[in-house]
């Protein structure tokens, strides 16, 4: 990945900045994020995102969000438009509005005619994308947040706090992870006072949606998570960090002392209850010899980083079980320099892919060469590389590896290369067959026919790294989908879109018409259960859009999690793109969940939840009340084990559920499911909640016996337990016994399987 940062111009004015961003990734049947590069040009008030040569967004400068300004998301550069109206100097005034891949959000607000926000705003979270459906709800007084504000998820209200009159944070906060999403379910709670953190801050997660928030950070063993600051916002004392810029949920935190706001002293770096690294920092610079972590796309792989000469920071970079894998030398004033093994972002154990060469003061020369070494094998296998030239720019013709290049997907690119610029022809290959490519033209933008591997594998033309006219897009050999964009690379006319994550389990399709990329008109669901099927209709299709592309009237929506195992849909009203009235929730044919939405727009009355992991293997659902969108008082866990029982029966397998109280907070007696209850993996934990805390005592039952549990005190662990491995059930049922104090394990923790035969 180039610099971030790196800012550059040419001879017509024009400047490029080259930065880090994120984008969403597919990795073993799990979305996730991982990091990208992306090139920014700003020209005449213009800004375009290139990634790639293609052109992926382009706007003006005074048109926007200050919030997502010179954005680095590349899910929201590809999908986040802004719809409203504009005055003079693009003065943003009136209403203005959120879409999605052309579909409005229910996102946005006015601007009075000062271009200020005013009166009620519903905002995105800064990092939204599809499985981060997060908003930000309140009020603006002049271009200020005050009063409350509440953080949403999908429907939930997981967040918030109050802002003062100034726009400073004040009071009782809970505060999200920069990168919360469905995978990386992560907050902070604690006080504010003018803005600034102070006193107790608890790190909590949680692994569904369901479920409360836990105190506990670490899964299975769970740590405690907390913080603490002074009066005047600095840190003090002893904290536990997560790893800087996680962007999924990681069990590996950082552990150590604060002094007026610097790290000093023993810091622990820590997976679960082993400690995996750390060493010393003195006055917040680290300090001797350290065991470091190595960040390689979120899939972390520790290196013993041995400091030999601190004056001169000569550094080399090993593997922890003493076989080396990369690293090479730094000079006395940090570049690296000399002979480098650099890891690719997926290095693993099973699949090994280095980079090796030569840097002159910090910048890559001369000859590189991509390696592979496969599993159980001794031979390294060049697969891929190429030159850099005196300043460092890849030069010639190149064999690059795809950023996600893999061992089950082993993608690669050859062509040409003029001064770290893609010019000509250029092949998209997998293993050593060519499936794709095109041209770049003198500006390195792409031109012309193209088969990119953009939404599985699709074509069409280019003009300056804008899609224009006709595009397909093909899947094992068939066309699936595809449609047209105009001049401006907007989707116009009849279209056939993919599922985002369309895939041999996921084969559903979305067909409607488009003007200049927004949906309008009826729109119908495309799906099928597997390949070889032909795909189908719904009866009812799926609902019509405005001009504004702002759902109306009724429609039929998938379950988050729709497939052939989880044929769940919903059937309800929307006004102006909210939903209203009465919804049922179909499985199959069967209405078997629903309830009402209030005039606000807010779930009330009674209702019955589906768990967001709902299929044929887990017919889990949630019997109880909301006010305004807020659960209270009691609700009840059912659950049917048998998929040829009745589903109009699920309401005699009663199985948990507790009180919720006025501020919609777990209390009192509860019983929890685990979060892969299943026929094999039926584990309840009975116990009591104090405001949604844990308290007192808690034991985890399997098939109505208790093998496992402890005492909670205030939500944190204290005293002996038995923890369940995290992959508990029938055939492993592991177990781990040791002690708690404040939430943090202590001594050993003895590791067995569970001996006592259970009955059905």
């Amino acid at each position: 990945m180039k610099d971030s940062g790196l800012i550059f111009n040419n001879t017509k004015g024009t400047e490029f900045v080259i930065e880090d961003g994120i984008q969403s990734v597919r990795r073993s049947f799990q979305q996730q994020l991982q990091k990208t590069s992306l090139l920014i040009q700003h020209q005449k008030g213009q800004i375009k995102y290139i990634k790639d040569g293609s052109i992926l967004n382009n706007e003006k400068q005074q048109l926007i969000e200050d919030e997502l300004s010179f954005n680095r998301n590349l899910d929201q550069i590809k999908s986040l438009t802004w719809l409203g109206e504009t005055q003079n100097n693009n003065m943003k005034v009136g209403r203005w509005n959120a879409l999605w891949r052309g579909e409005s959000l229910g996102i946005g607000g006015d601007y009075d005619k000062n271009g200020t926000k005013t009166g009620y705003w519903v905002e995105a979270f800064n990092h939204f994308w599809e499985l981060s459906q997060v908003t930000q709800v309140g009020f603006y007084n002049n271009g200020i947040k005050q009063g409350r504000w509440n953080i949403k998820y999908k429907e939930q209200k997981i967040g918030g706090g109050n802002y003062t009159d100034q726009g400073l944070k004040e009071g009782e906060w809970i505060d999200l992870h920069q990168y919360f999403h469905y995978n990386n379910q992560v907050i902070f709670e604690g006080r504010y006072k003018n803005g600034i953190k102070i006193g107790f801050w608890e790190i909590m997660f949680r692994e569904k949606m369901i479920e409360e928030f836990s105190f506990m950070l670490i899964n299975p063993l769970y740590f405690s998570g907390f913080q603490n600051y002074n009066l005047n916002g600095i840190k003090i004392g002893k904290f536990v960090e997560l790893i800087e810029d996680q962007l999924n949920f990681s069990q590996i935190v950082t552990v150590g002392q604060y002094i007026n706001g610097e790290k000093e002293g023993l810091w622990d770096i820590k997976e679960k209850d082993k400690r995996k690294g750390g060493g010393f920092y003195k006055k917040n610079q680290k300090d001797g010899r350290w065991i470091d972590l190595e960040q390689i796309l979120e899939q972390f792989k520790f290196l013993i980083k041995l400091l030999n000469n601190m004056e001169r920071g000569v550094q080399k970079w090993a593997q922890m079980q003493q076989m080396e894998y990369g690293g090479g030398i730094y000079d006395e004033n940090g570049f690296k320099n000399g002979f480098w093994v650099e890891l690719n972002k997926s290095f693993s154990e099973d699949f090994q892919v280095f980079y090796t060469g030569q840097y002159v003061n910090g910048q890559k020369q001369g000859n590189w060469d991509i390696k592979q070494k496969h599993f159980r094998e001794d031979t390294l296998q060049i697969i891929g590389g190429g030159n850099y030239n005196i300043n460092g720019k890849q030069h010639g013709f190149w064999l690059d590896q795809d950023e996600n290049y893999c061992e089950q997907l082993k993608i690669s690119y050859s062509g040409e290369y003029s001064n770290g610029m893609k010019i000509g022809k250029w092949n998209i290959n997998l293993e050593e067959q060519t499936i794709g490519g095109g041209y770049y033209n003198e500006q390195g933008m792409k031109q012309g026919i193209w088969i990119d591997l953009d939404e599985n594998y699709s074509d069409g033309s280019y003009q300056n790294g804008v899609k224009v006219f006709q595009w397909q897009t093909n899947y094992q050999n068939q066309i699936i989908g595809g449609g047209y964009y105009n001049e401006k690379g907007e989707k116009i006319k009849k279209w056939i879109d993919l599922q985002f994550n369309f895939s041999n389990y996921c084969f559903i399709r979305y067909q409607g018409e488009y003007l200049n990329g927004i949906k309008q008109q009826q729109w119908n669901i495309l799906y099928k259960e597997n390949y070889t099927q032909t795909f189908i209709k719904f009866v009812r299709g799926c609902g019509f859009y405005n001009n504004n592309g702002t759902k109306i009237g009724m429609w039929i929506n998938l379950y988050d999690n729709f497939s052939k195992d989880s044929l769940v849909t919903e059937i309800g009203i929307y006004e102006n793109g909210q939903k209203s009235k009465k919804w049922n929730t179909f499985y199959r044919d069967s209405v078997i969940a629903g309830g009402y939405y209030n005039e606000d727009h807010n779930k009330d009355g009674n209702w019955i939840d589906l768990d967001e992991n709902f299929s044929n293997y887990s017919l889990i659902k949630y019997v109880g009340r909301y006010q305004n969108g807020q659960k209270i008082l009691i609700w009840q866990t059912y659950c049917k084990q048998k998929l040829m029982q009745e589903l109009k029966q699920l309401n005699n397998f009663f199985r948990g559920g507790g009180f919720y109280n006025e501020n919609g907070q777990k209390n009192g007696q509860w019983i929890d499911l685990h979060e892969n209850y299943y026929k094999y993996c039926k584990i309840k934990y009975e116990g009591m909640y104090q405001k949604g805390k844990k308290q007192g005592k808690w034991n985890a039952t399997y098939k109505n016996q208790i093998i496992g549990g402890g005492t909670y005190l205030y939500g944190k662990k204290y005293g002996l337990w038995i923890d369940l491995d995290e992959n508990y059930y029938d055939d492993d049922q592991k177990i781990r016994q040791g002690e708690y104090l404040n939430g943090l394990p202590i001594g050993k923790f003895v590791c067995q399987k569970f001996k006592r035969k259970f009955n059905e």
